[in-house]
């Protein structure tokens, strides 16, 4: 488990995680899921580190490019599932980018799989594949390396195996793509390559670092009663704290289930406390200070029970280095759980929202890892958590708080393009046509024309053009 700094324990560069621990062996394939993209970022950046590539694409040139061909090349399977919106930008064409289009919800999960021939390494965060992602923001992430005699339990990458299997599925409407059955097929074949690694038995005690997977999606328990079952399997006394990192929360007029869901996770009778990490600034003109968050946070704590309270705090996003200040937007995701006896520590992709909780009307597909330990047997492990945490500063909230939630990343663009119906499936390109891939559903055709092919400089083009009315 890193944060995106390597000033001390518990922060790292996640780009160098897409490098070849040591006898990693030879690069097998990697799948990667993001919501936003960079392709020249992937291509020059992660790709150029997982196939330990020599040249450099600044300073080679052809060197680089040639070298790239012949590493790709030798590969089983490079592919990215991307949101609809996002699936923009030139790339080499020996990887795949698959476009993810889900009604009414996204596809916001951030994992990525790195198959070598003797490690395969899951990488679960918050940070989208982009420059700002790996390089800007303050993200969190977790690192879960399976070889011969690992000791993280085969359940776990199984559970993300079939996952992303099951998201592939979901997030595309044209199964027989080729670049699907490719997907499905490296997943398979890690399945196969790693069936004898890791550990098999159950967690017994306090003494392991207690790791599970937390996965959501339509269909599956939302992530509050996923972490109340890992709790308890643990844990005879619910937790007594909850720390809550998010920059993005429902909107002022929504009930906030996710507020209200917290509290049942916590302790019932006795003291409970809820502190959230905040985006915040101060208006020193006005002597006030703005809270990027709603107010329905505040007002979530239960009814008649003096012994609870709820703080927020402001995450430090300005830092002084070499006498330049860098901003480091807050992007992070987390909910640290504790009592007496044991932490629960949740990084990952999900927002403290119903759709990234998994409570509201659409679920996300999220992707999150819930490291547990015991904080009387394994307190170095504690300790370890408790570094990858943010600076902050403790706010003092009162009547003149303005309460100003920023837009909320899961919720739709208005700058994005306007998509074709989810009826078009793929299109295949060829030297004087192009076919496309319709589903069954073809009634909203009705409103739609193919126009002439038309002739250019010896192309040949076809294109959809919707109907006026």
């Amino acid at each position: 488990m890193s944060r995106t700094n390597n000033q001390h324990t518990g922060y790292a560069k996640l780009i160098d995680y897409w490098s070849p621990p040591p006898d990693a062996g030879e690069p097998i394939g990697c799948i990667a899921t993001t919501y936003t993209f960079s392709p020249v970022f992937f291509e020059e950046d992660c790709l150029s580190r997982f196939l330990r590539m020599e040249s450099d694409p600044d300073n080679d040139g052809s060197v680089f490019l040639v070298e790239r061909e012949e590493k790709m090349s030798s590969v089983q399977c490079i592919s990215v599932l991307v949101d609809q919106h996002h699936c923009k930008g030139a790339r080499n064409l020996r990887w795949d980018i698959i476009p993810s289009r889900i009604p009414k919800a996204i596809m916001h999960a951030k994992i990525s799989v790195l198959c070598w021939s003797n490690c395969v390494r899951v990488i679960v965060g918050s940070a989208n594949l982009t420059e700002q992602g790996y390089r800007m923001n303050q993200e969190i992430f977790g690192s879960l390396d399976f070889h011969g005699g690992s000791d993280i339990p085969m359940a776990v990458l199984k559970s993300i195996l079939d996952f992303l299997k099951e998201m592939v599925d979901r997030c595309t409407n044209s199964p027989d793509q080729p670049e699907v059955s490719r997907w499905h097929n490296f997943l398979t074949d890690i399945g196969k390559r790693t069936r004898n690694w890791g550990r098999i038995e159950p967690y017994r005690g306090g003494r392991d670092v207690r790791i599970h997977p937390l996965l959501l999606g339509s269909g599956k328990p939302d992530l509050f009663d996923q972490v109340r079952n890992y709790w308890n399997q643990a844990s005879s006394r619910p937790p007594d704290y909850a720390w809550i990192t998010s920059p993005f929360f429902d909107s002022p007029d929504s009930p906030n289930i996710p507020a209200k869901k917290i509290w049942e996770v916590l302790n019932q009778r006795g003291a409970a406390s809820v502190c959230y990490y905040v985006h915040a600034e101060d208006n020193k003109d006005k002597k006030q200070l703005i809270v990027s968050a709603p107010k329905s946070l505040l007002e979530s704590a239960p009814n008649q029970r003096s012994s609870v309270d709820i703080r927020f705090a402001r995450v430090i996003e300005c830092f002084d280095t070499k006498e330049i200040k860098t901003i480091r937007p807050l992007h992070m995701k987390s909910i640290w759980l504790q009592n007496d006896e044991w932490a629960l520590y949740v990084i990952g992709s999900s927002n403290f929202t119903a759709s990234g909780t998994g409570v509201g009307s659409t679920t996300n597909f999220e992707a999150n890892i819930i490291y547990m330990a015991s904080r009387t047997q394994n307190r170095a492990a504690v300790n370890m958590f408790e570094k990858s945490s943010l600076s902050k500063d403790y706010l003092a909230i009162d009547e003149y708080t303005v309460w100003d939630r920023q837009a909320n990343e899961d919720e739709p663009d208005s700058e994005c393009p306007a998509l074709l119906p989810s009826v078009f499936g793929y299109a295949i390109y060829g030297r004087m046509s192009i076919w496309y891939r319709l589903s069954d559903s073809i009634s909203v055709l009705k409103t739609y024309r193919r126009a002439f092919p038309y002739r250019r400089k010896r192309e040949r083009k076809s294109f959809m053009t919707k109907e006026n009315g």
